[in-house]
């Protein structure tokens, strides 16, 4: 475990050197903000991790299990019992982001954490999202969702619960962002 961490912090502190002068656009890879010395929380797929993608495999099958599911339904039938439009704010959902997730080195007497990631979809500074995370339960994900809100550079900034961050980490887990 300690290896698959320190390769995350790795390959995290590499991108962000190397994407702090890169211009965001759509085609993009993510961004994710982070303490190099704390814990993990990182979008995962095979295009973002490249080489290592092999060492993330179960998250990248699981999104690739449901990315499917999710194009058969609507975003209310797939997140059902998300209640996506009241956080939005917007009768009309979308999701144009959808990851595995790696949620790693989180301690029970921490307490919640900010989170900001940069999705390469371009999203309006001061809209609304919902980040919805979940754990794979054999046959589909038990989603649960807190606002995000759009940065001025366009990050998807959230808060996270430790109870939340325990669960994540326990399984394999998955995160989309519900938009307008």
């Amino acid at each position: 475990m300690k290896k698959i961490v320190c390769l995350v912090f790795a390959l995290m502190l590499c991108l962000s050197v190397a994407m702090a002068e890169a211009p965001v656009s759509p085609t993009s890879l993510l961004k994710v903000i982070v303490d190099p010395e704390g814990p993990a929380f990182l979008p995962v797929d095979e295009a973002f991790m490249g080489p290592y993608a092999a060492n993330f495999q179960r998250q990248i099958e699981l999104c690739n299990r449901e990315v499917p599911k999710l194009a058969a339904s609507s975003v209310e039938e797939y997140f059902a019992g998300i209640d996506a439009k009241a956080i939005v704010g917007a009768d009309e959902l979308n999701v144009y982001e959808m990851y595995g997730l790696v949620v790693a080195g989180f301690k029970a007497e921490d307490g919640d954490y900010t989170i900001t990631i940069q999705f390469p979809t371009p999203y309006t500074p001061g809209d609304k999202v919902a980040v919805a995370m979940g754990t794979d339960n054999g046959e589909n994900v038990d989603w649960t969702a807190v606002e995000g809100n759009i940065t001025d550079d366009g990050s998807v900034q959230f808060v996270v619960g430790i109870e939340t961050l325990l669960a994540l980490q326990a399984g394999v887990a998955m995160i989309a962002v519900i938009s307008k």
